[in-house]
């Protein structure tokens, strides 16, 4: 899980090339580090328990501030 805990929360499949060109344009975006990015294929990482490896390798997910886990294309505009 990450460190920021105030912050939202990427998990994303490192992996996958497309992913990761992709997590690396939101870094960019991010100057004021108010995202959290997840790799979920470093098998180390915790993962919140209403989420799977599985499940996070198979789609995009995002964790908001409030703790809402959201998946799919609805997480691109969370």
């Amino acid at each position: 899980m990450p460190d920021k805990v105030s912050s939202t929360t990427i998990y994303y499949d490192g992996s996958c090339p497309l992913c990761a060109t992709e997590i690396r344009h939101y870094r960019d975006q991010d100057s004021k580090q108010e995202l959290a990015f997840v790799d979920v294929s470093d098998t180390g990482v915790l993962l919140p328990p209403d989420l799977s490896r599985q499940q996070a390798m198979a789609r995009f997910h995002v964790m908001s501030r409030d703790g809402q886990l959201i998946d799919g294309a609805r997480a691109f505009v969370a």
